[in-house]
């Protein structure tokens, strides 16, 4: 992976259970599905495949079942496990465009609502999420005042 380099650095700056091992299980989960962005199709008309220097961001995505604040319900969630970028390619609309497509995902099976975790230290991920009308879920930690390194964010889609 092309940003695990930026994503070890915010965990080295956190208090938390995170490491690469885990992040790598996580992302290679047998249910995680993945959204790419290349330069060039992912396969050129020799059949050739393309370098991972083509590679300009992803987001790795699951169907999921989240907590609700009603006891023992569970609702379904497309849930949003990483989004990056290359920084060459930031400003440029493909964050906005790949959460574009994740909704369309979503609305296509029923599902309503689309959930991420983020890092607090990270403000221009919390900014950039913020642009696309994500707002602080109900069951995320600061909303029960506990003190902690990341905010549960979704965002209702039609």
């Amino acid at each position: 992976m092309f940003m695990l380099g930026k994503w070890q650095c915010y965990m080295n700056q956190l208090n938390s259970k995170y490491s690469e091992k885990s992040k790598m299980k996580e992302l290679f989960h047998s249910s995680s599905k993945f959204i790419l962005i290349t330069l060039k199709p992912m396969v050129d008309g020799t059949g050739e495949e393309v370098e991972d220097d083509d590679l300009v961001g992803f987001l790795m995505w699951r169907f999921d079942f989240e907590d609700t604040l009603i006891q023992n319900v569970k609702q379904s969630v497309t849930y949003c496990y990483e989004l990056q970028i290359e920084s060459d390619y930031f400003g440029l609309g493909f964050g906005s465009r790949l959460i574009e497509i994740l909704s369309l995902i979503s609305c296509r099976v029923s599902i309503r609502k689309i959930m991420l975790t983020v890092q607090i230290i990270n403000e221009s991920a919390l900014k950039f999420y913020r642009h696309l009308s994500f707002e602080i879920d109900d069951i995320s930690p600061s909303k029960f005042e506990q003190k902690t390194d990341y905010e549960i964010l979704s965002k209702v889609v039609l």
